[in-house]
């Protein structure tokens, strides 16, 4: 393990480690037994974190979702770095594709209401495609992350959405 670590440090570990080195093997093991509790320690750490999803787990799921995400190589920040440009700008934005979508193909966007987003893609999107549908809704009391904000409510605009397609 030792080996693997010093050579590719992931997710969260890839912060400290470079500048830790283990003195002896007995301090590396301690480093192995706090990884393998590492949904122990997000519950300890983080009890937010479940208090927010308390309606949806009575259970650890939270913390164990959350320390699998960490212990996976991180594919999808990978992804996130090949499509984004400086600071998380898309590389090649959809707005600038959107007339390529068949006119039949609904569109709607859901946003938070207290998001960092640019929230008048959507107007933007309405002007691109005329005769297409086109709806961009708003969650009061959400951030960017309207799925952990306000779960029950994005929820119902995604049932609600998908109800009117099928």
């Amino acid at each position: 393990m030792a080996d693997d670590l010093e050579q590719q440090p992931q997710g969260w570990l890839s912060s400290w480690l470079p500048a830790w080195r283990p003195t002896s093997m007995s301090q590396l093991k301690n480093v192995e037994a706090r990884i393998l509790q590492w949904p122990g320690l997000v519950q300890r750490f983080r009890p937010d974190f479940k208090r927010k999803f308390a309606d949806f787990f009575e259970d650890d799921t939270i913390s164990e979702y959350i320390y699998h995400c960490n212990a996976q190589n991180p594919s999808g920040e990978t992804a996130f770095k090949a499509m984004m440009e400086s600071f998380g700008w898309a590389r090649r934005p959809m707005l600038e594709r959107i007339h390529l979508i068949r006119k039949d193909v609904p569109i709607t966007m859901i946003y938070g209401a207290n998001t960092w987003i640019d929230t008048s893609t959507g107007e933007k999107v309405k002007l691109q495609r005329p005769d297409s549908y086109v709806r961009d809704m708003e969650i009061e009391g959400a951030s960017h992350h309207v799925y952990a904000d306000q779960p029950h409510i994005f929820n119902a605009m995604v049932e609600e959405i998908c109800d009117s397609v099928d």
